[in-house]
């Protein structure tokens, strides 16, 4: 599961930006939900670096001097807010925080593999020894992974040996592609680009805040 931009909206719709250092490139940015801590997050850059950290975890990137600059410029269509350029920013990570992953493991991907090498591997079977073989598979859990680390998963596939034939019919799996970035990395990356959009809107004074201000001044 993937963390969508209508995902992430939903969770920080009530949130505040408080700045609570901003000298160049060194910065401390809080965005929470006032009176509450969920789905809070902060950014901070210093030269070189962003870190994003709170309640869904904690990541920190490394790319050049002033990291909201590399944020900024996702791509061509950067103007539309939902837009990330996950593949490239994970190239650029440097630390996860222990509770967290990078990666977790793509569910349907991994069943399909499942499946393509135990249909290549009961093909020349008997119908009575094929279905011994799916019943051992079904009842070693092999089709059910959700929840497992994505190494821990493959690993339990590379080793299982058939009781029927004897051989390992899942020794290539390494061949497949079954990990996609973790739904809270993802989550994070979105925090990182929305927060830095709420940032440059109150410097030009876009913000709802600003607007506000400018209003009771009469300038609007």
């Amino acid at each position: 599961m993937t963390c969508t931009y209508e995902r992430f909206i939903r969770d920080v719709r009530d949130h505040a930006m408080t700045i609570e250092l901003d000298q160049g490139v060194h910065r401390s940015i809080l965005f929470s939900r006032p009176g509450s801590s969920a789905c809070h997050f902060r950014l901070n850059t210093w030269p070189g670096y962003l870190s994003v950290s709170g309640e869904m975890g904690s990541y920190t990137f490394f790319r050049m001097h002033d990291m909201f600059s590399f944020f900024r410029f996702a791509g061509p269509e950067y103007d539309k807010t939902e837009h990330i350029n996950a593949g490239y920013w994970d190239s650029k990570l440097t630390a996860v925080s222990a509770t967290e992953s990078r990666e977790e493991l793509n569910e349907a991907a991994y069943v399909d593999a499942v499946r393509l090498m135990l249909r290549s591997h009961i093909s020349h079977m008997s119908l009575s020894k094929a279905k011994r073989v799916m019943g051992y598979v079904k009842a070693d859990g092999l089709f059910d992974a959700v929840g497992i680390p994505p190494h821990d998963a493959m690993i339990a596939l590379w080793q299982w040996q058939c009781p029927v034939t004897g051989k390992y019919p899942f020794s290539n799996v390494w061949d497949y592609r079954l990990t996609t970035q973790a739904f809270h990395l993802v989550w994070c990356m979105r925090a990182i680009q929305w927060g830095i959009k709420q940032y440059d809107l109150r410097a030009q004074g876009r913000d709802h805040d600003s607007f506000m201000r400018r209003v009771l001044a009469g300038e609007v």
